[in-house]
Parts: C-alpha cells; structure tokens; sequence
C-alpha cells in the first residue's frame, strides 16, 4: 500500500509523532509511505516532502491541492491520511473525484464553522485518538456517534526500551519534578502560569527539590516569562532548569521523579514507570492512578475537555504537588508497574497499527463501493399462530416469502468471509445487490425450518450462537415469551457444513453489565471455543440486545473479530466501522413489500438519522 501522511507542522507536536511512528511501522511492515509537511522535526524512514500546508491564503493552498494530485496520480497514492485541520482541507480537495480514498486523525478539537456542519471533508473514515474529541466532535458538528472511531496513540515500547533498559537511580535524595510540553498555546500558558505565581515559592518550601521545565523553547512564552526564568536561573541554580526543546525526551522522564504532561508525555511516562499529574491543553487531573486511568485516556490526559475550553484549576494542582513533597513516603505506594501494564496494554502499538491498515483497507474498499449492505436480522422461524411479547419471529411461510423474493429480485447472499475477500482482492467484481442474512440465537428452528428454505433458494446466511451449552432461551423466561428449543451439538455441526457462524458469547448477557476483564473474556473465549468447536475461524461478533459503548468496540477489535454486528444502530455504510454495523430487523408483519422497503439504501439513511447515537 501507497500512503501519504499529511501535516501541517510548524513545530514538533504531538500529531507529528503519532504520523511518524505510525509511517515508521508501516515502512517496516512492508508499505510505502511519505510524509508531506511543512516542516519534519523527527527522524523518520519516510520519504518527506516540504509543502506549505499551514500556510492558510487561498492562493498558496490551492498550488498546495494541485502539487497532492499530482503527487497522488505519478506516484500511485491509495490513501492520504490527514493528521491537521489544514492538511484535511487540503486532503479533500486533492483525494476529490480520485481513486485515492482520505482518512483523517483529530489530535485535538476542531474550529467550528458552518462548512463542516454541511458535508464531511474528513474522507472515508475519521479516527479520534481519545474518547473527548469524538464527543467534541459529535455534540459540536452533529456527526453521527458511528462516524468518529476510536484510534489511539500508541507506544514504541522497543524504542523506548532500547534508550531506557532500566530504571536509572537516583544518586543521592534531591527529587526532580519535570513540566514537560510545548511552551506554545495553552500548554505553553500552563508552564507560564507555574512560573510566574508558584515554582519560586516551592523552591523556598523544598529547598531539596528541583523543578525543571523542558519540551518546547522559551521563545513562544512571553516577555515578562523569559524575564522570570532568568531570574529564577541565576537565583536558584540548582533548583530551576529551563531546559528548552529536547531531544531525548525519555532520558529525561527517567531521571525524572514526579511528570507533570498530557497526552503522550503522559503515556510515556506511566510506561516508565513514573508518578504522572495529568495537566494538558484543558484540564487539570491530578495525579494517575489505575481507578481514574481510564477516565484520564479519554481526555488524552487532560489535553481535551469537550464540555468546556480551559479548565485548569491551579489551587489544586497547586495542593496536590505540595501533598506529594511533604509525603514522599505517597510515591512509593503507587503501583507503578500496574500503570504501566496498563499503559502498555490501552496503547498497544501491534494493536492500534493493526487497527488502522484496516482502515485503510476499508476506506479503499468504500471509494470502490458507494452502496450500503443491508443485514437482516431474523431470529425465529416458527409456525402460523405463534405468539411472543418479543415480535422477533417470522412464520415459515413467511420466510419463504423473504427468501424467494430476495432471489428473483438479483440480491446474491454474501458472508463476513466473503466480504473480507472482496476487499483484499480489488478486482473481483462486487454483487451488484448483496445481502447478508443473520439469525440470532441458535433456534433449533432455525436448523429444521430455515435451513432448507435458504438452500432451496440458494441462500447462505450468518448464524451466531451461543457458547454455553443451553437447551433454550432460559433469558426470555421473565417476559412470558414462550420457551423454544435450541439447536444440539449434532445440529449445530451439521448447519455449519453450510452457513457462517459467528458469536454471540456465552450466555446471552449484556456487555454493559460486564467489567472490562468480564467483557473481554466474553470476546476472547467465546471465540476460541467456537473455532474449537467448528474448526474454522469466526470473523464476527453480535452484541447481544445491540448493546455496546466504545469500549466493547474497541475490545471486539483487539480480540480478533474483523466485523462485529448490532441491531438497529450503527454506522451508515460498512466500511465507516465494521464493528459497530447496523442490522435490519424482521418482523412477524413484515411483508415482501416490506423487505423491498428495508433493503433500500433510502431506509438505511432514513434509520440512521432517526437513531443518531
């Protein structure tokens, strides 16, 4: 694969990092990338190509859209991923009416305008590297929920290692307290405001502390600032340390003791094992522990508040860091090794790499094919005068109905395995009307009933069954909805010499009743001992009740499943997220007039702006 990554940098940034990393890995898998950019401030393996992205005149930006096209058509660009406000318009523009499809990465909150609010520039697929800017993102500029994937930053853990092969100590019992960020925007006026009102005053409390600020050059702060750390420079010389743009930003995390940072400072810092204050461009969180880790990665560490613009609360940074140099005893208790297990574990870089090839393989697939899949949905298959509270059953008749209509119509069933081969194999004509059947639950009536009425019509379908044995739908039993056989062993063996099996966990329990460790036993296992069972792999998940946050998605992901199935919620087409995809569901009074309806692509957009969340 061919892919540009696009920036708009000035000076070294976070966005800068996460692409070059990201290129770095691709390189090293095998594909060809470049970066395009304003300027390049990290050593990377990818061809750089200077463009003056920033630059925002209409003039220069639109020399800057001819030069990507052409870029684009001489070197076989497949996919443009923009990492800036500036490179995504320039992205739009330059990917429009091409083969090349655009994926773009928000680092941090979007401008507003009315633009945005109209129609998508963000290409194909838009990733968010924490949880607030997608909220951001979607309260702001109504995006839909679906729309915005979770893609976070990841950590170089060999690089990392091979600087820093082991904790470093301490000579002696001075402690170090590192600030560290860019001394531009609101992280450069967080670093201002401790210099101006509060370091000097802690240097005189805790004469056997050093405080030093480092990652961005006292130019960007302003006048009355530099004069200070001057000042405090000749006043304290072994206290203050104004160590400008670094470097070797991990040597001097691992001499440090306590790191004040965001974003992936932050992440960087836990992984070595450091005690971590969260402050980034917003917000203020206090010190990282494994019961607020979670809830400090979906700010970013404190880089992106999407209900207010700054919100950092000096008194109790102020408190916090006091509490900490008067009871040294505190940064012994933190359990270090359990935050850096989870560093290592929420930023995995095989995982979030993984995850994006993907994306780019989707985005390529969704330029190719414009039109939705509709997934039905069907459960029960049962006889005339069936009743149930549910209404999640169709009769035989019925079915038959469905199935012969969907054949005489053209619709051609597909799988999740076929879809996956239609997307790694570009020129292999795509079914001019696809449909993917789905049953739920693993009905024995499904087997004896729709079985024969899906080979009769030369239909295939997914099924997703249960992991657990259980000989009938026991979590019905307090809806007064009749109690129905499932399928045996011997059954189920015999429906998959035919159909696609997929999962549906173990005992048809909600994911938002689960742990994190709960739910990701529900993936993991669920899918080993159905591949056990069936001897083939199992590529798809189907949330139970259509219950799901972004963490279930996130974990389907990492679990291995390639698509993951809800019921009526989730994205507009496949290939936005093919873990959170939305079903169509059958009713017992849905009439063939009914399924022309609800294979529409119409009826598709018509749910998903009616359901936006």
């Amino acid at each position: 694969m061919r892919v540009v990554h696009l920036l708009s940098q000035v000076e070294l940034t976070g966005a800068e990092v996460y692409a070059v990393d990201l290129t770095d890995e691709l390189i090293k898998r095998g594909h060809t990338c470049y970066i395009v950019s304003d300027k390049i401030h990290k050593r990377t393996k990818a061809s750089f190509v200077p463009l003056p992205i920033h630059n925002a005149s209409f003039a220069r930006r639109l020399r800057s859209i001819i030069f990507l096209r052409r870029f684009i058509k001489n070197n076989g660009i497949n996919v443009i991923h923009a990492h800036s406000r500036a490179a995504v318009r320039v992205g739009f523009w330059a990917t429009r009416f091409s083969g090349c499809a655009l994926v773009s990465t928000l680092h941090g909150k979007q401008h507003y305008s009315y633009s945005k609010k109209l129609f998508n520039i963000y290409g194909e697929n838009i990733l968010s590297v924490c949880e607030n800017i997608k909220k951001h993102f979607v309260q702001q500029f109504g995006f839909h929920d679906a729309q915005v994937q979770i893609a976070r930053n990841f950590l170089n853990t060999e690089h990392i290692d091979s600087l820093i092969p082991a904790p470093i100590p301490k000579i002696g019992h001075t402690i170090t307290v590192s600030f560290l960020g860019r001394t531009s925007g609101p992280k450069g006026l967080n670093w201002a405001n401790i210099i101006n009102n509060h370091v000097e005053a802690w240097m005189t409390k805790f004469p056997n502390v050093t405080f030093q600020f480092g990652g961005g050059e006292a130019g960007f702060l302003n006048e009355a600032t530099q004069q200070k750390i001057k000042r405090l420079t000749l006043a304290f010389p072994n206290q203050f340390k104004f160590l400008g743009k670094l470097d070797h930003l991990f040597q001097t995390i691992a001499t440090s003791d306590i790191v004040f940072g965001g974003g992936r400072i932050a992440i960087e810092s836990l992984y070595l094992q450091k005690p971590v204050l969260a402050i980034g461009e917003e917000i203020y969180l206090g010190l990282v522990t494994p019961e607020n880790f979670a809830q400090c990665a979906e700010s970013n560490f404190g880089d992106i508040d999407y209900q207010t613009k700054y919100a950092v609360n000096f008194e109790t940074l102020k408190n916090d860091l006091e509490n900490l140099l008067s009871h040294p005893e505190l940064l012994t208790k933190l359990p270090t090794e359990s935050l850096k297990e989870k560093a290592n574990s929420y930023f995995n870089r095989t995982h979030e790499v993984n995850q994006i090839v993907d994306i780019y393989e989707w985005a390529q697939f969704k330029r190719r094919v414009k039109k939705n899949i509709p997934i039905l949905m069907y459960h029960q298959i049962v006889e005339p005068g069936f009743t149930s509270p549910h209404k999640i059953y169709v009769t035989e008749h019925r079915f038959d109905e469905h199935m012969s209509y969907l054949k005489s119509a053209g619709f051609q069933s597909i799988t999740f395995k076929d879809l996956l081969d239609f997307k790694s194999n570009p020129d292999r004509p795509f079914p001019k009307r696809p449909v993917i059947v789905s049953f739920d639950d693993g009905y024995e009536n499904n087997y004896l009933k729709a079985l024969p009425i899906l080979k009769k019509n030369g239909m295939r379908a997914v099924f997703y069954l249960l992991t657990n044995p259980h000989s009938y739908n026991y979590w019905d039993a307090d809806s007064n909805a009749p109690q129905l056989k499932l399928m045996t062993p011997d059954q189920r063996k015999a429906l998959a010499q035919d159909m696609e099996i997929g999962s549906h966990g173990f005992d048809h329990k909600k994911l938002s009743t689960m742990t994190e460790a709960q739910a990701i036993h529900e993936f993991e296992e669920s899918k080993k001992l159905l591949e056990a069972e069936f001897e083939t792999s199992i590529l798809s998940y189907a949330y139970t009740y259509g219950d799901r946050s972004d963490r279930d998605i996130q974990l389907a992901k990492r679990a291995g499943y390639p698509f993951a199935v809800n019921t009526t919620r989730g994205v507009l087409h496949f290939a936005d997220n093919p873990h959170n995809l939305f079903r169509v569901s059958m009713f017992p009074t849905d009439t063939v007039s009914d399924l022309k309806r609800k294979t529409r692509s119409w009826y598709r957009r018509y749910y998903y702006f009616k359901r936006k969340s």
